[in-house]
Formats: C-alpha cells, structure tokens, sequence
C-alpha cells in the first residue's frame, strides 16, 4: 500500500545529491506508482466484473443422490468439499475485494489530497505568482521613482553645473576685468609716477642751474669785492707808505737842515720806525685776518644758498 502513495518531489531530497538526480528517482517512483494502481484498479474491475454467486452444479447433484443411494455419500462428500472450496473462495475474493477498495479508497483519498494540494499549490503559486506581480509593479514604480528621482537628481546637479559655471564666469570675468582695471590704474600710475619723475628731474636740474647760477654769481660778486677790497687795501696801504716816506724824507730833510736836531733825534727817530714797523706789520696781521674771515663767510654764505637750493630742489 506504501507504493501506491503519492510523493512529492522534495520528498526525495538528499543530502549531498543534485537536483537532477532528486528529479529523476521522483520520475521513477511515481511510474511505477502509477503501473501498480494501473494493475490495482484492472482486478478490481475484474473482480465487480465477475461477481460470485453459488455453484448451481452443487444443488443439482443433491437432487440425482436421492435416485442413487449408492453414491450418495460420495455426492454429499463432493457437496461438502466444494461448499468448501467456493466459501474458501469466497472469503479470499471478499478479502482480496476488500483490500482492493481499502487500497482504492485510499489511493483515492490520497489522491484527492493531492488534488487538494496541488489546489492549494496552485493558489499559492497563484498568490505567490500574484504578490510577485504586485511586488513587481511596487518595485518597477519605487525602481521608476527611483528613476525619476536620479533623473530629477541628474538634472539638478546640471543645473547646479550650469550655474556654478555661469556663476564660476561672472567671477572670472569680474576677476578678469579687475584684474585689467588694475593694470590700467598701474599703468596710469606708473606713468604719472614716470611724468612726476621727469618733472622732478626737470626741477632739479633747473633747480641745479638756477643755483649754479647763483652761486657763480655771489662767486663773482664776492671776488669782486674781494678784489675791491684787496686793491682798496693795497692803495691805503701805499698811501700809507707814501705818508710814511713822505714823513721819513721830510725827516731826513729836517735832520740835514738841523744836524744836531737830527742827531739828537735819531734815537727817537729808530725807536719810531721800529714802532711803525711794528704797527705795520700788526695791520697787515690785522687786514689779513679781516681777509681770512670775510672770505670765510663768503664761503660760509654760498654754502648755505647752495644748500637751500638743493633743499628746494628735493621738495
């Protein structure tokens, strides 16, 4: 009865065999389950099919005994045999007939079963089938939202990149023309500062000339004075002298006209030339020295024009 049970494919599961192999001994299983239920359900047939109903040879003998007394131990001997026998083969096809319909009746029980099952598998498979579609579409739109999102997403990085880049060349060209405006200014810039330079140096230079010119004529003026001043000196100095010889020859006259005068005299007389000398010689100490400083400050004068000159030249 075992063989005749319905198994399924996972039934045959092992450890360690592949999904071919599992396959394959199901295959086999179940043709022969089916070949034997086959050759269960033919019997059965045969056995509704021949029915068993007592023997009529058995009640016909028992009536010829009566005509025959000699054999009629014999004939009830027979009857009793095949009574017998046929009960015999009555209980067996009862049993075997009985087997036979527990054996269909299960069969058909797990059949229907399977049937059940298979029902049920296939509302499974359905609703499996089902959720799978459902779960499909839910994750095609969250997947077709996801879509959407990353192509919204692509589209606002590239906006972004546009308006980095834009915003990116607003500030290279802001940079761009302040960077030229800087250079023009510097331009400018150095340009005036070359022109101030150039009128500076003009300046200067006509600064430089205009004290030159200065200077060579306070020069002028001062060796003019000098000249003056030295040729006045000279002159006192001569006149001076001639006052001196004239006095001397007066003296010396004097002396001749009175010898004695003289003679007595020329001590005082020495004693005066030695004082004129002396004074002499004191003056030109002294007009040397009044030469020395005029000169100096007449240095000391050009050097402090030719240094205002050159303080105005700077400013």
């Amino acid at each position: 009865a075992e063989e005749l049970v319905f198994r399924y494919e996972d039934s045959f599961f092992e450890k360690g065999i592949t999904q071919d192999i599992q396959e394959i001994r199901w295959k086999h299983y179940e043709k022969k389950r089916r070949d034997k239920l086959s050759l269960v359900r033919e019997e059965r047939l045969e056995l509704v099919s021949m029915g068993w109903e007592p023997s009529v040879n058995a009640g016909n003998s028992t009536a010829a005994s009566g005509n025959d007394t000699g054999n009629e131990v014999d004939a009830e001997r027979r009857g009793t045999a095949a009574l017998k026998e046929q009960r015999q083969m009555e209980s067996i096809k009862a049993k075997r007939q009985q087997e036979l319909e527990q054996m269909v009746a299960y069969e058909l029980k797990l059949t229907q079963v399977a049937e059940e099952q298979q029902r049920q598998i296939e509302a499974d498979r359905h609703k499996e089938a089902q959720r799978q579609k459902e779960a499909q579409a839910r994750q095609k739109a969250w997947e077709e939202i996801q879509r959407q999102k990353e192509v919204d997403k692509v589209k606002e990085e590239a906006r972004q990149e546009r308006i980095r880049k834009k915003v990116a060349a607003e500030e290279y060209q802001k940079e761009q023309d302040r960077k030229l405006q800087e250079e023009l200014e510097e331009k400018a810039r150095l340009k005036a500062a070359r022109q101030r330079e150039v009128d500076a140096r003009m300046l200067r230079e006509e600064h430089k000339k205009q004290t030159e010119m200065i200077i060579e004529q306070q020069q002028k003026v001062v060796e003019k004075r000098r000249q003056e001043m030295q040729e006045k000196d000279e002159r006192r100095k001569a006149e001076m002298e001639a006052r001196q010889l004239e006095s001397m020859v007066k003296a010396e006259e004097e002396r001749q006209r009175a010898q004695q005068r003289i003679q007595s005299a020329m001590e005082q007389q020495r004693e005066m030339l030695k004082v004129q000398r002396r004074l002499y010689h004191e003056r030109q100490d002294r007009n040397a020295v009044k030469r020395a400083q005029y000169e100096a400050a007449q240095r000391a004068e050009t050097e402090r024009l030719r240094q205002g000159a050159e303080m105005k030249k700077d400013e």
